[in-house]
């Protein structure tokens, strides 16, 4: 039970360690291979693919199970568990597009999952805990499949997001905030770091402020900006119906 052990105070982690090194560059190195090898992930048959794409989801399923392992274990109440952490809901929109092989949500992994992919591998919160406890695990490995998922569908898929993803992201934007800002407003939780920043960011009284939560609005709706740009001029989203399965046979 090592692996799982309960610190309420836990403060090991650090950023830029040895440990916080080592994850970044496995995934940077997993990304880059991704990119070089696109042709030939491209060139594979269907079925192949999607038993890759299947494995990735399953890898990622175990992960976020072994973060709810440790929180019912340890009995974390529900202002933790709820998935209205932004990661959480891109990771749920991955699985179902990996599991399912319909790319509906797709768009919104993409203008999501960017930020939640890059930023909290940067700004790490693994509550603390550092290698091996599962949290560190759970954290790196779901975050790092956020960003390897995004890589994948632009370089293999060929994934362009047009006008009307930026559009549907931006509502869900919109959704999402207030729906995260009622629930930490009725359990006294900090979903999306809407009442403080994560532990390793010092925001002295600015923390929680009125100001901070519009600033983190904003630094969204930027990030959102920032993704459609390389694509602004590129073709619109031919489709927006959900695609149907892809074929196993």
């Amino acid at each position: 039970m090592k692996y799982l052990y309960y610190n309420p105070h836990a403060a090991e982690f650090r950023l830029f360690s040895p440990e916080h090194i080592t994850a970044l560059c496995l995934i940077a190195v997993l990304a880059v291979l991704v990119i070089v090898f696109r042709e030939r992930l491209q060139a594979l048959p269907e079925r192949t693919r999607r038993r890759l794409e299947i494995g990735a989801g399953v890898l990622l399923l175990l992960a976020r199970s072994g973060m709810y392992l440790y929180y019912f274990t340890y009995g974390i109440g529900v202002k933790e568990v709820l998935p209205l952490y932004a990661c959480r809901l891109v990771i749920l929109a991955i699985l179902y597009t990996l599991f399912t092989g319909r790319r509906r949500w797709v768009f919104f992994f993409y203008y999501f999952g960017i930020i939640f992919g890059v930023l909290p591998l940067i700004v790490v919160d693994t509550s603390g805990y550092t290698f091996p406890h599962a949290m560190y695990f759970s954290f790196f490995v779901g975050h790092g499949i956020i960003l390897l998922v995004n890589i994948y569908f632009l370089a293999v898929y060929q994934y362009y997001p047009g006008r009307n993803d930026l559009r549907k992201a931006v509502q869900a934007l919109v959704v999402y905030f207030g729906a995260a800002a009622l629930a930490n407003f009725f359990l006294k939780g900090n979903y999306n770091y809407l009442e403080a920043a994560p532990p390793t960011l010092n925001m002295g009284g600015f923390d929680g402020s009125l100001g901070y939560k519009f600033m983190v609005f904003a630094v969204f709706l930027l990030v959102f900006g920032l993704e459609y740009l390389p694509f602004a001029k590129g073709k619109e989203a031919e489709d927006e119906e959900e695609e149907s399965p892809i074929k196993m046979d």
